[in-house]
């Protein structure tokens, strides 16, 4: 028997606008042999505001060394077995004091270590961290080019395990697979709040080992469009 994949080719991201709704995914199959699913969410983000000014050191060293004038610090504090950490920021959500659209950056630290960041020409930022070790963790908003020196923002954060759910979250996939074959995952839920950005997402599980994740992203802000970031795309499924 082959033994099972250490990767399985699953879409990364299912994205929807409906606070009820349901969707079906496909994934490959590379072996003969048991799956199962670990879900989390779909939960709303928590959300920090804070006005940032322009930054006089965009540093990473500024935010690991706990902010200055331009890097705002807010600590999130990530428990044992979470799945997927998130960190955003949204044009939608950023006003500065003129008009056009700021640029705010940002850079997540775990210590004095960087552990991702992103750094676009608009605010629409977004870090994802798969599988982050526990402890504190900075993630600071950097006012690189805020319209008229300061903006208002709001840092959206989620925090992934699968105690965390919400929305009445399911999904649903045949316990065994067939090599060279593929597999539906059937994937609901309902009553999730309106104006709210949801996420969720479902590890693919064999032999006691994840071999894939998708993130499922359930926007109910509407007319916002879907997750703005363009980092953020649905990833083709081969």
């Amino acid at each position: 028997m082959r033994a099972p994949p250490t990767d399985l080719p699953t879409p990364a991201t299912v994205q929807s606008e409906a606070t009820s709704g349901t969707k079906v995914v496909t994934i490959g199959t590379g072996y003969a042999g048991s799956l199962s699913l670990a879900k989390a969410g779909l939960i709303p983000a928590t959300e920090f505001s804070s006005t940032v000014v322009t930054a006089t050191n965009t540093a990473n060293s500024v935010c690991t060394g706990g902010g200055g004038t331009g890097v705002n610090v807010h600590t999130v504090t990530i428990p044992a077995g979470t799945t997927t950490a998130r960190f955003a920021l949204y044009d939608s959500d950023t006003v500065g004091t003129g008009t056009g659209l700021s640029d705010l950056d940002l850079v997540v630290a775990r210590g004095t270590t960087v552990v991702g960041t992103s750094g676009g020409q608009t605010a629409n930022e977004m870090v994802t961290l798969a599988n982050p070790p526990a402890g504190e963790y900075k993630v600071c908003v950097v006012g690189y080019d805020p319209v008229g020196g300061s903006a208002t923002y709001k840092l959206s954060t989620w925090v992934l395990s699968p105690g965390v759910t919400g929305g009445n979250f399911r999904a649903v996939a045949p316990t065994q697979v067939a090599l060279g074959g593929t597999a539906s995952v059937a994937l609901s839920w309902s009553g999730l709040a309106t104006g709210k950005r949801h996420l969720g997402s479902v590890a693919y599980v064999t032999g006691g080992a994840t071999v894939g994740t998708t993130i499922v992203e359930v926007d109910t802000t509407d007319p916002i469009p879907l997750f703005q970031n363009a980092g953020n795309k649905q990833a083709k499924v081969e």
